[in-house]
């Protein structure tokens, strides 16, 4: 395997730590909380232990299954993201909300972000780019399709000149108009 599991972590890590407060839902309750609390500490955390919603309302706390504690979160450097694993075995930990594991999260948010990225792309450029496209087409070809009737407008009226002089000869050499 050419990528390490760590050097994968860290681009999970490095682009949901971009786009995870874009993406996740917090309630406003729990937004006004963490920007009321200055510091939270391990006992802010541990006072919240036994239930999952009570942990994961408190800012930077995380709930970890596997043994029903509530720590806090302190992946805030790019090589530390993840919890330890004497805090969290099996990497079974919620953040946030309830539903869904956090190392799920992390890994699902990049890749629904980035097939967001890429839908909202491809409908841009087919909205406005190909359109300007066809626009282009359509216009060249109302130029083009003038173009022709222009000339077939002349080829009438050399056929018209053409036909008036044939005449006109016929009645100089022959006495009865007719073919030449």
């Amino acid at each position: 395997m050419w990528l390490s599991l760590r050097s994968i972590y860290l681009f999970i890590f490095i682009t949901s730590a971009v786009l995870m407060p874009m993406i996740t839902c917090h309630s406003l309750s729990s937004l006004a909380k963490a920007k009321r609390a200055t510091r939270i500490t391990d006992k802010d955390c541990f006072a919240s232990n036994g239930s999952c919603v009570d942990c994961v309302q408190t800012f930077h706390c995380f709930f970890c299954n596997s043994n029903r504690v509530c720590w806090k979160y302190r992946g805030t450097s790019i090589t530390n993201f993840l919890p330890p694993q004497w805090q969290c075995n099996n990497n079974n930990w919620q953040i946030g909300q309830c539903s869904i594991n956090g190392l799920t999260l992390i890994i699902l948010v990049p890749i629904a972000s980035s097939i967001l990225i890429i839908v909202l792309t491809c409908g841009l450029y087919c909205c406005c780019c190909r359109n300007s496209y066809r626009k282009m087409w359509f216009y060249e070809n109302e130029r083009h399709e003038s173009e022709l009737a222009r000339r077939q407008h002349n080829a009438e009226l050399r056929n018209f000149d053409r036909k008036a002089r044939r005449e006109r000869l016929a009645q100089k050499y022959r006495s009865t108009p007719g073919k030449i």
